[in-house]
Parts: C-alpha cells; sequence; structure tokens
C-alpha cells in the first residue's frame, strides 16, 4: 500500500530511488529496507510499469482513478490514501 499511495500522490512519474526514499521518509524509526522494499515491489509489479526512462506508471489511467476514487455504493476496499 505504501508503494501504491506514492505513485499515486506524485505528480509525475518517479524513479525506483525517489520512490524508495518517499516510502521511507514517513518513517522515523524501522525504515524499509532496501531489499525489503524491491521485494514488496515485485509483488505489485504487473501494476506499475518501468518506462523507458527508468520511471514508473500505473499499468493503466483506469486503475489510478480506481485507487483513488469509487461510485457511491462502491466498496472501499483498496483504496488508496494520496495524503
Amino acid at each position: 500500500a505504501p508503494i501504491l499511495n506514492v505513485c499515486l500522490a506524485s505528480l509525475s512519474p518517479m524513479t525506483l530511488t525517489e520512490i524508495y526514499q518517499s516510502v521511507n521518509s514517513a518513517h522515523t524509526h524501522n525504515f524499509l529496507s532496501w531489499e525489503e522494499f524491491v521485494q514488496r515491489l515485485e509483488t505489485i509489479n504487473s501494476l506499475l510499469l518501468e518506462r523507458r526512462d527508468g520511471r514508473f506508471v500505473f499499468f493503466h489511467a483506469a486503475f489510478r482513478e480506481w485507487l483513488s476514487r469509487r461510485d457511491e455504493g462502491q466498496s472501499n476496499k483498496f483504496i488508496a490514501d494520496s495524503r
């Protein structure tokens, strides 16, 4: 969830290092190790695509929209917090 939240909140596509630093910026203790970060990223690799310039984007704009809001009456399960 933190990786998706960071990517959702970003105004432009981010590099792997920028995503890692942003995820860890919320912590004062118990930082996420690089190895653990890469492992978590691999579990969602079908949701984020790496562009030729090394920046990551969501695989489809509709998925980005689905993460951020739902229509009335739809489940809020998996909704991301871009704040």
